[in-house]
C-alpha cells in the first residue's frame, strides 16, 4: 500500500494490537494518553482527502452490463447460481441499494406477496440502522420481482430434489423457511 497509512487504518490496526496485548495480559498496552494525543495530532495533520469508497455509483446501465445478455426474462436457461446471483443484484438495486449484510440475512419466511402477486414485500428484521420491531420492509416490483419469483420457484425445486438436507426447508402445509439466498455448493 501507499504510505502514510490513512488515519482509519492506523486506528483499526492499533485497536487490533490492543486486543492482542490484552489477551496476553498486557491490559494497559497501547492505551496511554500520549499515544491517543499522537494519533489525534496525526489525523489533524493528515493531508489525505476524504474520498468516497466508490468513484462511480452503480446505475441501471452499469447493472445491465454486469447482468449481461440473459436478463430479459428469468426463464432463460440460467444455472441456480446464476439465477440466485442475478436475483440478489436486482433485489438489492430495486430496493434502493442494500448492505450485503441485509441481503444475506433475508429469510424465506419473511417474504410476502403484494398486489395479487405482482410484487413482493420482504420484512427486513434487525439491520445496522433499524430494530426488528420497527417493521421495516422492502418492496420488490418489476423485473426484480419476476426474478425473485423464479428464484423462489427454483429454490423450491432444489429443496424437493435435495430432500431434508436442503437449506430452505418446506412442506406442503407450511410456509418455506430458511435463507432467501442460501449458499450453493
Amino acid at each position: 500500500g501507499t504510505l502514510p497509512h490513512a488515519p482509519s487504518t492506523v486506528r483499526r490496526r492499533l485497536a487490533s494490537w490492543r486486543r492482542v496485548a490484552a489477551a496476553k495480559g498486557f491490559d494497559e498496552a497501547l492505551t496511554s494518553f500520549q499515544l491517543r494525543q499522537l494519533v489525534s495530532a496525526a489525523v489533524k495533520a493528515s493531508a489525505r482527502p476524504v474520498e468516497r469508497k466508490s468513484k462511480k455509483a452503480v446505475t441501471r446501465s452499469v447493472l445491465d452490463q454486469i447482468l449481461g445478455e440473459k436478463t430479459d426474462h428469468p426463464g432463460a436457461r440460467l444455472s441456480f447460481r446464476e439465477l440466485r446471483d442475478r436475483t440478489i443484484l436486482l433485489v438489492a438495486f430495486a430496493t434502493g441499494g442494500r448492505r450485503r449484510s441485509e441481503i444475506g440475512s433475508l429469510r424465506l419466511e419473511n417474504v410476502f406477496t403484494l398486489d395479487g402477486g405482482k410484487g413482493y414485500g420482504i420484512h427486513l428484521g434487525r439491520t445496522k440502522t433499524t430494530k426488528a420491531q420497527d417493521g421495516e420492509h422492502l418492496i420488490v416490483r418489476g423485473r426484480a420481482a419476476s426474478y425473485l419469483a423464479a428464484w423462489m420457484a427454483a429454490l423450491e425445486t432444489m429443496t424437493e430434489r435435495n430432500g431434508p438436507r436442503a437449506q430452505g426447508k418446506t412442506t406442503k402445509t407450511t410456509k418455506p423457511e430458511g435463507p432467501l439466498f442460501p449458499a450453493i455448493d
